[in-house]
């Protein structure tokens, strides 16, 4: 059931004002009470049931009779508009997945013999399969809006999702959204000419239609979910450094907020520190490549320390590519210049 449409019904019931009463009616057919549109009883409260007639001819009232009582109401058509929608079909659940973003823990998303494993990690998404790597927080955020978001143009309850016709057997798009409380899988199947694509939820017998233009885009491969930063620190995040390009050398720790003071204990300019940190641990690439030899020695190094205590290093090499220790085993692409041991404000502690 669409949980916003049973609230719905339920403060109408309560809520929706009685503009008058007839106290003498007609034959209860007469207000489309005989038999009623709708009856609704409800359990767990003592309450009587209500019946839900015709509008009134003004088009502003709606008849009702509370079981047991005389007379007729006359209801605020306004107010009482999810009465007038009193229909086991409206209650029905239409979205294709109910969950909260922040809840969501997990994505799995399975298609044919690719599959793509995504956790929500303390610092962010990672992928962790087929491969560990930073995933994009934005991206993720995406994906799990556009699935909230699928738009459900009918419930298809005389279809069986094992009709071939429909694609929701093997070889169907899987995605698996994990929370604390469980898994919801749904599986994607085939698109219609007219802009329908069947799919399926866990815990629903029914088979979904979907309005394919809805159905959000899924990540092809890895790069369609790879953060474009370097590392997912924020530079705000980081408590003391060691940068070494070449002959230069800096060193710095966070005295106190936005305070920095270097190596030799000469105060530093924030601005310039996080400035250095932005081009360092937040560098832009454009791309990854599984990690071979590298004869070279790296240009530059970046040893850093998070508030939390977290330790990692960066190498930086001539060819563009850099590599992080706490991500073993990948080269990243960069798409920006390293940057130079700043001057100025951080001279005083490099050597």
């Amino acid at each position: 059931a669409d949980e916003r449409a049973v609230a719905a019904l339920l403060r109408a019931c309560r809520q929706t004002p009685v503009r008058r009463i007839i106290e003498q009616p007609e034959a209860l057919r007469a207000y489309g009470l005989d038999p009623p549109r709708a009856r609704i009883r409800l359990e767990g409260v003592e309450a009587p049931a209500l019946e839900i007639g015709e509008a009134d001819p003004t088009g502003t009232g709606l008849f009702a009779r509370v079981a047991g009582r005389p007379g007729v109401l006359v209801l605020d058509a306004s107010a009482g508009q999810a009465l007038l929608r009193a229909d086991p079909g409206w209650l029905r659940d239409r979205a294709l997945v109910r969950l909260v973003g922040a809840e969501v823990q997990r994505v799995e998303v399975r298609d044919g013999a690719r599959e793509v494993r995504v956790v929500r990690e303390p610092g962010g998404w990672w992928i962790v399969a087929p491969m560990r790597l930073p995933a994009s927080d934005i991206e993720m955020d995406r994906l799990l809006r556009e699935l909230q978001g699928a738009r459900v143009r009918a419930l298809g309850d005389e279809l069986r999702p094992e009709d071939p016709a429909l694609g929701l057997g093997t070889g169907a798009v899987e995605i698996r959204i994990g929370t604390a409380e469980g898994d919801q899988v749904v599986r994607l199947g085939a698109t219609t000419s007219d802009g329908v694509r069947y799919a399926t939820r866990s815990g629903r017998d029914t088979v979904l239609l979907l309005e394919s233009a809805s159905v959000p885009v899924l990540p092809a491969d890895l790069d369609a979910l790879l953060d474009r930063r370097l590392t997912k620190v924020n530079r705000y995040a980081v408590a003391a450094f060691e940068y070494r390009r070449g002959a230069r050398h800096i060193e710095a720790r966070r005295a106190s907020e936005g305070a920095w003071i270097g190596g030799d204990g000469t105060p530093l300019d924030a601005e310039s520190v996080y400035g250095l940190l932005a081009g360092l641990v937040e560098a832009p690439t454009v791309g990854w490549t599984p990690e071979g030899a590298r004869a070279a020695s790296p240009e530059a190094v970046l040893d850093f320390q998070l508030q939390d205590g977290t330790r990692d290093r960066i190498e930086f090499y001539r060819d563009a590519t850099a590599r992080l220790a706490s991500v073993p085993g990948l080269w990243f692409r960069l798409g920006a210049p390293v940057p130079e041991v700043p001057a100025g404000g951080g001279e005083a502690a490099a050597r």
